[in-house]
């Protein structure tokens, strides 16, 4: 479907019905929290030349072969950078009551099958840099898993505000103004409201560093 709002209500009601609790609970500040969606980033190199059906056409047969047809799914292909990428979220419960799991071992099943259904469109994904790799650790991927993890937080922060803002400056002003803070200098950390330690903007993935956020940076 393409209406949002029905998407939403749907999802909602298999989850209820299959998990036994409300959709809407709050997030708890601590403790082990409950996973209602698994949020996965297809990619595309600017090489390929891949147009935005395509990779949304991709996505979509990536859901199907690695997940099946009775997986509920919500796919939004951005063309707002300069690699074509698609989001996907993934209902945690199927149709049928299946329930699915983010962690390191399903993680990599999931990337093996995303390259799978590319190399059958004759695409190849872009890749996770292998070397000094910006990827997340166990430890994130475990905290993002529960709900707790603080990068997580930030980064859906930032992908909310890509679109709207006109640079790094203003983009850095408005993540302000929600209460994070900000520390400019060689290197961007920001911190969460609540959050400890300051985190690094280059350690969110290589997708948010500054040259990658797809908006300049003013004077």
């Amino acid at each position: 479907m393409t209406d949002a709002e029905n998407a939403y209500l749907t999802m909602k009601m298999v989850y209820k019905q299959y998990a036994h609790r409300c959709f809407d609970e709050p997030i708890l500040e601590k403790g082990k929290g409950r996973v209602k969606a698994i949020h996965h980033i297809q990619s595309f190199s600017p090489d390929e030349n891949i147009t935005p059906e395509q990779a949304h056409r991709i996505a979509k047969a990536f859901v199907r072969k690695t997940f099946g047809d009775d997986c509920q799914a919500v796919i939004a292909t951005h063309t707002d950078k300069k690699h074509i990428h698609s989001h996907i979220i993934i209902n945690t419960y199927s149709l049928s009551g299946h329930k699915f799991n983010d962690n390191q071992k399903t993680l990599t099943y999931v990337r093996k099958y995303s390259d799978r259904v590319c190399l059958a469109f004759g695409i190849q994904s872009l890749q996770p840099k292998q070397n000094n790799s910006k990827g997340s650790s166990y430890a994130e991927w475990e905290n993002k898993r529960k709900g707790t993890s603080w990068k997580e937080q930030i980064r859906m922060e930032i992908d909310g505000l890509i679109p709207i803002v006109k640079n790094v400056d203003e983009l850095f002003a408005i993540l302000e103004e929600r209460g994070y803070t900000v520390k400019r200098g060689k290197y961007i950390s920001v911190k969460a409201p609540r959050q400890q330690r300051a985190v690094r903007l280059d350690t969110l993935g290589v997708a948010y560093s500054l040259e990658r956020l797809g908006i300049e940076r003013s004077e």
